[in-house]
């Protein structure tokens, strides 16, 4: 489903319909997942669920290095009145180490997946190599479509996490953020916490915005095209 092909902008108009005629937000975040699943689908089907997983892994990475704070764990010191001297000092000696692992072990994930994709072919001839009777087979994984953005955008926001930005900490909105079809495949890199407001907003209230958003649309299919 290509972006300026009729087919996509046929999609379009029905998310953007049935998005503007929702009011709920809850039900409005199930229709850009849905169809951003629908759209990914469109282009390989086959690694929808390795991008699902991704998500959830990547907003549980968050919260753990969220909750790991030096301040979270005060927090909870102070709520069940045993925050002594020696507490505070333990945990201010021990936040920093305990989420730089956490943040650590979110990036070689990240970045480990990524190159086993990327050099899967060399390292399979590396390995066959060595045995005879499989030196004329070949091994490879398909690339999946986009995974350089969304690895490259899950480890800015496990980076903006540790630097103290709130994380996510509602799942169907970190999902949203993710897997949000015009930017799945081919970028650009965002911010969770630049465009995460925007999920909240339940009612477009000026036709002004609407109209300034189809002709953001428009504008952009005809740089594509």
């Amino acid at each position: 489903m290509k972006f300026t092909s009729v087919l996509y902008g046929l999609f379009l108009v029905i998310v953007l319909i049935t998005y503007w005629n929702i009011k709920q937000s809850k039900f409005r975040l199930w229709t850009i997942i849905i169809s951003s699943i629908v759209f990914y689908a469109s282009w390989d089907v086959q690694y929808i669920p390795l991008m699902v997983v991704l998500t959830f892994i990547n907003f549980r990475l968050g919260l753990e290095i969220a909750e790991n704070s030096a301040s979270n764990n005060y927090s909870k010191k102070n709520n069940n009145n045993q925050n002594s001297d020696q507490d505070i000092k333990n945990i201010e000696a021990d936040w920093n180490p305990n989420r730089l692992k956490i943040l650590a072990l979110g990036i070689c994930l990240n970045v480990g997946l990524l190159l086993v994709f990327k050099y899967s072919t060399i390292l399979s001839q590396w390995i066959l190599r060595w045995d005879i009777t499989l030196e004329n087979a070949s091994f490879k994984l398909g690339i999946p479509l986009g995974i350089s953005f969304f690895t490259f955008e899950n480890i800015a926001y496990l980076i903006d996490v540790y630097r103290g930005v709130p994380p996510a900490d509602n799942l169907l909105k970190f999902a949203s953020y993710k897997l949000f079809f015009p930017k799945l495949i081919s970028g650009p890199i965002t911010r969770y916490h630049q465009t995460s407001w925007q999920f909240d907003q339940t009612k477009i209230n000026h036709i002004h915005m609407r109209t300034e958003g189809l002709w953001l649309i428009a504008r952009g299919a005809v740089k594509k095209g």
